[in-house]
């Protein structure tokens, strides 16, 4: 997890088992980054500084070719959340098995996909696009537990 190139980077080991859904969450809060697999800690470390948020494209499941090596993510994703404000353990794990209305206090981005779109259900605009492979299809996750 990277919350800027001036920042840092937080490596997080972790054994992941193929053909199982995980809820993946990262926290910064300018002093501190974590990294969450189903709603459990997995590493915490100091980095200190501010995230630069410019109007470069954001890529999801795929590396940022200007700062990676433009690698690609081989499998599902079911949601995607993006908070303004640091949400703590306790509001992770309450949150990460049940949709969101997208009204949520905080909440700047949501993609469920449940429309067959990438449209932005927080109702803020930031309306995705699928390019490459990437497709939507109905999944066996919809009442599945991480």
């Amino acid at each position: 997890m990277s919350p800027g190139n001036e920042v840092g980077v937080l490596r997080a080991s972790y054994q992941f088992t193929t053909n199982r859904w995980y809820h993946l969450a990262g926290t910064f809060d300018g002093n501190e980054a974590a990294v969450f697999v189903n709603g459990s800690s997995v590493k915490s470390e100091m980095l200190k500084g501010s995230m630069n948020i410019d109007d470069s494209e954001l890529f999801i499941g795929k590396g940022d070719p200007k700062w990676s090596s433009g690698e690609f993510f081989h499998g599902a994703v079911d949601e995607i959340r993006i908070w303004r404000v640091v949400r703590s353990p306790e509001q992770i794990q309450r949150g990460m098995n049940g949709p969101l209305t997208g009204k949520e206090a905080g909440l700047i981005a949501y993609w469920n996909f449940d429309h067959g779109t990438a449209q932005d259900a927080s109702g803020h605009g930031c309306d995705g696009r699928l390019e490459g492979e990437a497709m939507i299809t109905e999944s066996a996750r919809a009442n599945a537990q991480p």
